[in-house]
Formats: C-alpha cells, structure tokens, sequence
C-alpha cells in the first residue's frame, strides 16, 4: 500500500472514526461500488507522484431521505442504503473531505467538491446540500461548496 493511502486511511478513522461505528458508511469496497453505480461523479481523488493526497464522496440521493437524515431519523449507513440508482437525485449529501494535512488549506477539497457537484448536475437537477459535520472545517468547507454551487445548506447536528 502506498504511504500517502494509508495515512489518508488512517486520517479518515482518526477523524470520522468509522471503525467503531457501524451507523457510518466504512467506504468499503462494496461501498465505493455503490457510489459510482450512483453516479461517476460520487468520488474525487488528487494524487501526486507518493500516492493520493485527498479523496471526496458525495452522494446524490431524494429530498425526502436528505430530511430525514438532517433530522436525526436516518443514520448515515440508513441513509445510503436507502439511496438506490432509481432514487430521485435532488440532494447531494457532502459525506467526506479528507486531506493529508501538508496539502491542507490549498483549496483541493473545496475543487474537488465543486467539480464532484458540478458533475452531478449536468444530470441532475439538485437543489440542495447537506452535511453532517465533524469538525469545524469540514463544516466551513460545507458552506463555501454549496455556496458556490448556489444551494441552500442543511446541517445535521454534531
């Protein structure tokens, strides 16, 4: 495994701590399938010459499942198994951002965030994002891609 992967994977269970949580999407193999079967657009990734330096998902998926997860009613694995190639795709869930921490503050996860929702939306209509944040940054980050995707942002609480 290249270093720069495994630290990207080791930053994703420091951070998001999918190990010990089985409410969250573990981003799995099976997982990774099942976003691109959503749409080509679902997972971003910049690399250099070491291996990735950052990776993005975002999930397309109903208004109706967005406002239940929001709400607190869906966890995040409910929420993507629910989500189906046939489910109306008017939300896009900004589900992970991670940067290897000498990338960070260099704009990569906001270009690769607009360039997934942008991709999204040359076949979807989506007409809002939303976010379950577990840093500060990740929540900033949230309001500036959706902002400049001009889409209203919805946020589940910590």
């Amino acid at each position: 495994m290249q270093p720069s992967l495994k630290r990207l994977l080791e930053l994703v269970d420091d951070v998001f701590e999918t190990r010990n949580d089985p409410t969250q999407i573990a981003f799995s193999e099976a997982d990774m399938e099942k976003m691109e079967s959503l749409h080509s657009g679902c997972l971003q990734e910049a690399a250099n010459a070491d291996g990735p330096i950052s990776w993005v998902a975002v999930i397309p998926t109903s208004l109706e499942l967005m406002n239940l997860f929001v709400q607190g009613a869906l966890t995040e694995r409910q929420l993507f198994e629910a989500t189906e190639e046939t489910t109306p795709k008017q939300a896009i869930y900004l589900c992970s951002a991670i940067v290897l921490p000498e990338f960070r503050r260099s704009g990569i996860a906001f270009d690769l965030s607009v360039n997934s929702i942008r991709s999204i939306q040359e076949d979807q209509k989506i007409e809002a994002a939303f976010v379950w944040p577990f840093t500060d940054e990740g929540e900033a980050l949230a309001q500036k891609v959706a902002s400049s995707r001009g889409l209203p942002l919805f946020v589940r609480a910590r």
